[in-house]
């Protein structure tokens, strides 16, 4: 990008030079179509210069959007999988306390792509509304029926699946929503998809 952003000037200030030495006069006909030749071997630099900068302008452009757009749906994914890996320690016979002593199943699984082992999806949506004065996010299993909207620190609104959450998983949800990331992506995915409703975590 640097010897775009020089050489795009300097060959404008030779292709302007080459012309002035035209205009000015050459006494030699041999050395008129040289600087001609000049002249216009500038001109086409320049024209070819500019246009791979501005191609590389229009593509750094797409993969920044491209980057935000995958960022801001990987906040969400991350709640998915983080839950998800949450409810799976839980399932191995650890307990809250434990898992806050820092104590943690582990087993030898193939490396694979994450798929989610429960089911369990969080969702944001954009021009939503405030239900009692608090935010809400959505909280699904298909496969169980499950689906719900919630406040940010567990309450359940509506629930219009054909199935209630179970007891077991929404202790293990509410725990969840007591950690500072889940607060943090879920408070600034609300924030950026409901900007006129704005909302101020509070400690």
């Amino acid at each position: 990008m640097l010897l775009f952003l020089i050489g795009i000037p300097l060959f404008y200030f030779l292709a302007i030079k080459t012309s002035r030495i035209l205009t000015d006069g050459a006494t030699s006909e041999g050395y008129e179509s040289e600087v001609t030749l000049f002249s216009s071997y500038y001109y086409n630099l320049l024209i070819a210069l500019s246009c791979v900068c501005l191609l590389m302008f229009f593509l750094f452009l797409f993969l920044l959007n491209s980057l935000i757009k995958n960022r801001n749906t990987s906040n969400i994914t991350h709640l998915d999988h983080s839950f998800d890996d949450l409810k799976f320690q839980f399932s191995k016979g650890v307990t809250i306390e434990n898992y806050e002593d820092g104590i943690r199943y582990i087993g030898l699984e193939k490396v694979k792509e994450w798929k989610s082992k429960f089911g369990y999806v969080f969702n944001i949506y954009g021009n939503d509304h405030f239900i009692d004065n608090k935010p809400h996010f959505h909280f699904d299993n298909k496969e169980k029926g499950v689906s719900c909207k919630m406040s940010f620190d567990g309450e359940i609104f509506e629930s219009k699946g054909r199935n209630q959450i179970d007891k077991k998983a929404l202790k293990e949800l509410r725990y969840f929503l007591t950690m500072d990331n889940t607060q943090d992506i879920i408070v600034a995915k609300w924030n950026e998809k409901n900007p006129d409703l704005k909302y101020k975590r509070t400690i």
